[in-house]
């Protein structure tokens, strides 16, 4: 599991770096930038087929991520989110729980038909897979070594195929 947790903060860390370049829109006074963080009580039949919908329209400004991390572990996105958001207050996040056994599945069908979300936090050997079937993106040359060099070799090395 730490191994997971690791790859993902890493993952999360080094998108959220690419994202800080972007444009940005500024929150409506009183919003909340987490737009919908479902727990695991609250997230869609695990049975159900059809992709989820987040309970907000992404905008541009809006990174959308997928997880199946529990109440033990999601208290750490929620974090990381929090920490990102200090320094870009006007990008928003749409965050959905989707339990583990239901995750790779949905982010398939819905990244396939145009719907899936902006990252997706799940184990690392979910990587080749996903990257061999062209559902995920070659982030390689996207990042300077200034920036991979703050990271340790062994956690590049669980985000990399």
């Amino acid at each position: 599991m730490k191994k997971v947790l690791l790859f993902s903060g890493v993952l999360l860390t080094i998108i959220l770096a690419a994202c800080s370049a972007t444009e940005t829109v500024t929150p409506q006074p009183g919003t909340d930038a987490v737009e919908s963080l479902v727990s695991p009580s609250e997230a869609a039949d695990p049975t159900a087929t059809s992709a989820p919908t987040p309970s907000a329209t992404p905008e541009e400004s809006t990174i959308r991520i997928w997880h199946a991390w529990d109440e033990t572990y999601s208290p750490a996105l929620v974090e990381i989110i929090a920490g990102f958001q200090v320094n870009n207050p006007g990008v928003y996040f749409d965050v959905l729980y989707i339990p583990r056994e239901n995750l790779l599945e949905r982010y398939i069908e819905a990244t396939r038909t145009g719907d899936g979300p902006s990252l997706l936090l799940g184990p690392a050997e979910w990587g080749p897979i996903l990257y061999n079937e062209g559902l995920i993106s070659d982030m390689n040359g996207l990042f300077s070594g200034e920036l991979l060099a703050r990271f340790s070799p062994p956690a590049l090395e669980q985000g990399q195929y």
